[in-house]
């Protein structure tokens, strides 16, 4: 999101402390807007520090190339103004070594962390040449990916080993289109086997997908196990996993509130995206994904037609989809993801536990999956919105959250009500830490 004290304001109120800096504000960091020359260097200073100013933190993004550095002089056909920025440097071990170095060292410890390169595994981000209007990988992509993510682990490490350094940037793709991408489990296969993970701290995934999640076998989940594992070609990657890039509400979000007729609104559609949110993260934080980064949240405007809105209005206002945000962040931030638990047949409690306390949000698979959910001593229960839930309730789909002071998450999950469950599968199986 852009460096404004409004867009800063809009994302601390509901539970948001990163930002990437990718497109919007990717002015920071990425070398295309550094360097426009050789040697002649355009710190966004001020940029940086709105953002730590409004106590966000700062995923950093080393890519992009300028035009003199890059395959761009040798294209063939005319580029893209977008993705001509994504041309690969001519000269990595020289220029790209440079850049790193210059970005790192200048910005100090106001950057916690660096990812390298944005979705290398589609063609038009990580070309060397375009033909018949076709963009052209390198040879070995997952090789030259390697190759600078190991230039600039070495040039952050050498400066400040104690900054965060992202790598493998894969993806949910099941399939591998010749013309457009590789698919996530032949991109990760290919960077594991290139020695990729030696050279990050993290490894990342992106996940745009419209089946939310919610539940163990969602599209989610398997989404998630096709790019950083377990699948059929490698084991879960050994490092922490982020998720860099991604949505639920693709395509999906206009004008919230907005554009009806009170006293008569029509809110069906803003809790269907309010509960995709949750969802989505629900299904993300339980295969221990430490952080989640929401694409994106300045991409208002009543022409803008792009889709990727994330948690805003086209006017730019929260949406009511980031109230389902700011409630699963008052209820699991900070806290560990402990299990889930099938309490009734295909209604799962997701259970997270820590700082003296446990939290928990009951999820129906879908709304046949009926489950009735009494008042219990000691627990605290709330819906999407955040409003307390008085008396016995019918478990909505998008969900009840449950809070619980003085409890281990065990001791949580042994108050609610479990009704028969009638396949042999474990009532609880751990999918977290």
């Amino acid at each position: 999101f852009n460096s404004t004290e409004r867009h800063i304001q809009l994302a601390k109120a509901i539970g948001v402390n990163w930002v990437r800096l990718h497109d919007t504000s990717g002015n920071i960091t990425n070398w295309y807007w550094l360097e426009k020359e050789p040697g002649q260097w355009n710190f966004a200073d001020e940029d940086l520090k709105r953002f730590r100013d409004g106590k966000m933190k700062v995923l950093g993004m080393l890519a992009t190339t300028p035009k003199w550095a890059s395959y761009y002089q040798k294209q063939t056909d005319k580029g893209d103004a977008y993705f001509d920025r994504f041309y690969l440097p001519l000269n990595p071990e020289k220029d790209f070594r440079n850049y790193v170095n210059k970005v790192v060292e200048h910005y100090g410890d106001a950057i916690s962390a660096y990812e390298i390169w944005n979705e290398p595994w589609q063609i038009r981000w990580f070309a060397v040449d375009k033909k018949n209007g076709q963009y052209l990988h390198p040879e070995n992509p997952q090789a030259e990916y390697v190759r600078l993510k190991k230039i600039a682990y070495e040039e952050v490490k050498k400066i400040n080993p104690e900054i965060t350094v992202v790598g493998l940037n894969t993806s949910y793709a099941s399939d591998t289109s010749p013309d457009y991408h590789i698919g996530g489990k032949e991109w990760t296969k290919g960077v594991l086997e290139a020695g990729g993970m030696d050279y990050a701290d993290v490894g990342s995934t992106h996940i745009y997908i419209g089946n939310p999640g919610g539940y163990p076998t969602s599209t989610v989940d398997i989404g998630l196990a096709r790019g950083v594992g377990p699948n059929d070609a490698f084991e879960r990657i050994d490092k922490p996993v982020w998720m860099s890039e991604g949505s639920s509400t693709y395509t999906k979000l206009a004008m919230g509130f907005y554009n009806r007729s009170l006293p008569k609104p029509v809110l069906d559609a803003n809790e269907r995206l309010a509960e995709g949110v949750l969802r989505y993260h629900v299904s993300l934080l339980s295969r221990d994904v430490e952080k989640i980064f929401l694409y994106a949240m300045h991409n208002g405007g009543i022409t803008n037609n792009s889709g990727f809105s994330s948690l805003i209005n086209r006017n730019n206002s929260l949406h009511p989809s980031a109230i389902a945000h700011a409630t699963l962040a008052w209820h699991v931030d900070g806290l560990d993801y402990h299990s889930v638990t099938e309490v009734a047949p295909k209604v799962w409690l997701y259970t997270w536990e820590g700082k003296g306390r446990s939290s928990g949000v009951i999820l129906p698979e879908t709304k046949e999956n009926v489950y009735e959910l009494a008042a219990i001593s000691g627990i605290e229960r709330r819906n999407i919105w955040g409003n307390p839930v008085e008396g016995t309730v019918i478990v909505p789909t998008s969900g009840i959250f449950l809070n619980a002071p003085g409890m281990s998450a065990a001791e949580l999950i042994a108050k609610i009500p479990v009704k028969k469950v009638e396949d042999s599968s474990p009532k609880t199986s751990s999918l977290g830490n």
